[in-house]
């Protein structure tokens, strides 16, 4: 799995729970009045669970190839099994920014226009998936989005680490379990070796040659 791919899925994964996240935030501002007078929202946030839910899984998705492809290359080190490899995210999710925010966009017209034509049979008007005036959403959106890719940046580090963490633990027990079993073959085949086996006498009773007698 090349860190182009495993970026791809980062991307996707936070597009997807920072849109689940502002949306709601933006619509319950706009329905209170927040922004004036004005339809701005179609009263309805049914998607939302399932966009996060899909954001989550996209990354348990990333973590596991991510974890993957940093055992891979750990494997083939030659002084360190486990040295620090290089991250396909890491410092570079501040450059990932603007591709996940447009991502989040898409994905936010996707969602809001899916729910209007499934919940009332019909489109609302061209700017009401946005949740609130034009300016103000985008910006908020921008917020999460920002907020969004660093915490999960960092969260995924977090987590591959610590599970390059339990795989050294796991190997480093494995590793003395085996050498404790070999030592112990060991000294049983030289006890084998040295030690003569136990030889058990039993005694035969002889008959007296018979005596011929007159």
């Amino acid at each position: 799995m090349s860190q182009r791919s495993i970026k791809l899925w980062f991307c996707l994964a936070a597009a997807l729970i920072a849109a689940a996240a502002a949306d709601p935030i933006l619509e319950y501002a706009s329905n209170s009045g927040w922004f004036g007078p004005g339809d701005f929202t179609d009263h309805s946030n049914w998607n939302v669970p399932g966009v996060a839910v899909i954001g989550l899984v996209l990354a348990l998705v990333h973590l596991v190839l991510r974890t993957r492809a940093s055992l891979a290359v750990a494997k083939r080190l030659a002084k360190n099994w486990f040295q620090q490899t290089s991250d396909a995210v890491g410092p570079n999710a501040v450059r990932l920014i603007p591709f996940i925010f447009a991502a989040q966009i898409a994905t936010l017209y996707l969602m809001e226009t899916i729910e209007q034509l499934v919940v009332f049979g019909h489109l609302f008007g061209p700017t009401i998936w946005l949740g609130a005036p034009v300016l103000i959403s985008l910006s908020g959106h921008a917020v999460a989005c920002i907020l969004i890719t660093l915490a999960a940046a960092r969260l995924m580090q977090s987590c591959a680490n610590a599970t390059l963490s339990i795989v050294r633990i796991v190997c480093a027990f494995a590793t003395l379990a085996l050498r404790d079993a070999q030592a112990l073959i060991c000294r049983l085949q030289d006890a084998r070796t040295h030690c003569l086996p136990a030889r058990f006498f039993c005694p035969v009773g002889e008959r007296a040659p018979p005596f011929v007698t007159a």
